[in-house]
C-alpha cells in the first residue's frame, strides 16, 4: 500500500491454516495442521537521492502437537532492516549531468535477526546476519554484484558448535 506514493510503502499479512487429519508421507502418517503467521514491512524512499530504507518483522506459531506431549511444536520470528543507496543521482549532480544515466552503482547494508524455538522447551536459537553489498548495473542488461554476508548463530545447547558460515559472493548476470 503506497501511503505516500513514491515515498512510503507499507505492507502486511496474516495467515491461519487449520486442517485436521492431513495425510503425509504417502499416507503412512496423519497430522493435524494448525498454524498461523503474521508479518509487516515498510519501505521509505528519498526521492531524487537514490536512498531507500526498509524494515520487516514476522512471527509465526505451529500449534499442532505432532508428538502428543501437550506443547506447541514450533515458534519463530524475526526482524530485518536494510539501507540501499543508488549513487547514480548523486554522481549525476556532482558531474553536472555528465554521468551516464544507464550506469548505476549501489551500496547496501542489511541486518537480520531470527529466532526459533521447538516444542516450547524454553531454549531459543538466535541467528544474526549482516550483509554488505556493492552492485553495478549497466542499463537493464548487465549486473555485477558483490555481497559479504556475516552470520552468527547463538545455539542454547553446547552440542551444536558455531559454524564458520560467512559468505562472500560475487555474481554476474546478463540479460538478452
Amino acid at each position: 500500500l503506497d501511503v505516500v506514493p513514491g515515498w512510503l510503502t507499507v505492507g502486511g499479512h496474516l495467515s491461519y491454516n487449520k486442517h485436521d487429519n492431513v495425510v503425509f508421507n504417502s499416507g503412512r502418517t496423519v497430522l493435524d495442521l494448525d498454524r498461523w503467521s503474521t508479518s509487516g514491512d515498510l519501505v521509505f524512499r528519498v526521492k531524487g537521492w537514490g536512498l531507500e530504507a526498509g524494515a520487516l518483522v514476522g512471527h509465526g506459531r505451529v500449534l499442532e502437537d505432532a508428538d502428543a506431549d501437550g506443547r506447541k511444536d514450533y515458534v519463530y520470528g524475526g526482524v530485518a532492516g536494510y539501507l540501499r543507496w543508488d549513487l547514480q543521482p548523486m554522481l549525476t549532480r556532482l558531474t553536472r549531468g555528465r554521468f551516464p544515466k544507464h550506469h548505476h552503482i549501489a551500496l547496501s547494508a542489511r541486518y537480520e535477526w531470527f529466532y526459533e524455538e521447538s516444542n516450547e522447551i524454553g531454549l531459543k536459537t538466535h541467528e544474526y546476519n549482516t550483509t554488505f553489498g556493492l552492485s553495478y548495473l549497466y542499463g537493464e542488461h548487465i549486473k555485477v554484484q558483490f555481497n559479504a554476508m556475516l552470520r552468527r548463530i547463538d545455539e542454547p545447547t553446547p552440542i551444536v558448535a558455531e559454524l564458520d558460515d560467512d559468505a562472500y559472493i560475487l555474481s554476474c548476470q546478463f540479460a538478452l
